[in-house]
């Protein structure tokens, strides 16, 4: 039988998609966990090609959410029932990657912020490997541009939840 480009029958087993288009939004990459589901987002990527141009863009960014309050600053989330998530761990994080990977977690900033705010989509939840009384969710979304990525928050003993780190589905593991 012949298809369009793209509307071939998807190749997993237990994935009721019809058509890989759609399967492209559902079951990305061979044993990724199915249950999750994109959240397409409306805010670009940060433009930029060098730190130089996307960082102060991306501090604005951050500038802008810590001066909504006098204490740490938050995004309310809406998936967790606007319950705050604390952005203080994720810069710090940030700066413990390689320059490259610093540069392509900035450009995805906005998109993970209107994740966290806007979407209600179910994450991936797993248990911490190094302390086993915190939670790992993580969060999946799609650029404008059709690009992936995941969107980590940590939820630790206290039910208190940080914004760990963002990155592009090509760094992803399970």
């Amino acid at each position: 039988m012949v298809y369009a480009h793209g509307s071939e029958p998807c190749s997993h087993k237990d994935c009721g998609f019809k058509s890989r288009l759609r399967h492209q939004h559902s079951c990305f990459l061979e044993g990724w966990n199915r249950k999750m589901i994109l959240y397409q987002t409306k805010t670009s990527r940060l433009s930029g090609s060098s730190w130089k141009e996307v960082c102060p863009k991306a501090r604005r960014l951050l500038h802008a959410i810590e001066k909504r309050t006098k204490r740490q600053p938050y995004i309310r989330s809406a998936y967790f029932k606007k319950e705050k998530i604390f952005i203080n761990y994720f810069w710090p994080h940030l700066m413990q990657k390689p320059r490259r990977e610093r540069l392509e977690r900035l450009k995805i900033l906005p998109c993970a912020i209107e994740l966290i705010e806007n979407s209600h989509r179910k994450p991936a939840i797993t248990i911490s490997p190094n302390k086993p009384k915190e939670k790992l969710y993580r969060f999946a979304g799609m650029t404008p541009n059709q690009e992936l990525f995941f969107v980590q928050i940590k939820e630790n003993k206290t039910r208190a939840k940080y914004f760990m780190s963002i990155f592009p589905s090509i760094w992803f593991k399970e």
